[in-house]
């Protein structure tokens, strides 16, 4: 009975400290973890979340080719409270003075909560989604307006392309809508 009140005394002591061990690990990344939002009124959010031993960056912004939301996955490592983006040679380090994460010394992010984040960048797929979907229904239009129009006046088939100016949702090219000369 005395050996049983050791073993179950030691297996307590064990079990506590692997629970104390195991929750100072992954500390240091705590800071860094959740989405971010850059300073100022730009488009640009960073999520940081755990990914096996290493951790897995995402960024959601606007595209550099035509502005339309984009979503890429980086690697990333977080270490010495330095968040470094291998493929991208970009460094990271949270400001614990101002809570505020600076990548390259330069662009200044703010944690903001999960849901808000979330909120916004759906917003902004789906505000995608809709042009894309606005844009496609234009170009149909236009397909049946050419076949209709086809071996008449130019001057009707110039002004249904004019029409077509303001109806365009953004990043929307239109095939075979030019002007006929």
């Amino acid at each position: 009975t005395e050996n049983k009140k050791m073993e179950f005394f030691m297996r307590v002591v064990v079990a506590v400290f692997l629970a104390l061990a195991l929750s100072a690990c992954g500390s240091a990344d705590k800071p860094f973890l959740g989405f971010w939002k850059i300073q100022g009124d730009r488009f640009e959010y960073l999520k940081i979340e755990k990914n096996g031993e290493g951790h897995l960056l995402t960024r959601y912004g606007n595209s550099i080719l035509d502005g339309s939301v984009e979503r890429k996955e980086f690697p990333a490592t977080i270490k010495d409270n330095t968040l470094t983006i291998g493929a991208l040679g970009v460094s990271g380090v949270y400001k614990e003075s101002d809570k505020t994460l600076v990548l390259n010394g330069k662009q200044v992010f703010a944690k903001v909560d999960d849901a808000e984040a979330l909120k916004v960048i759906e917003a902004k797929e789906q505000e995608k989604a809709q042009a894309e979907a606005d844009c496609k229904a234009l170009q149909e239009e236009v397909d049946r307006k050419n076949q209709e129009l086809k071996g008449k006046s130019k001057e009707e088939w110039n002004a249904y392309v004019k029409s077509l100016d303001g109806r365009k949702p953004k990043r929307c090219w239109l095939k075979n809508a030019g002007m006929a000369w």
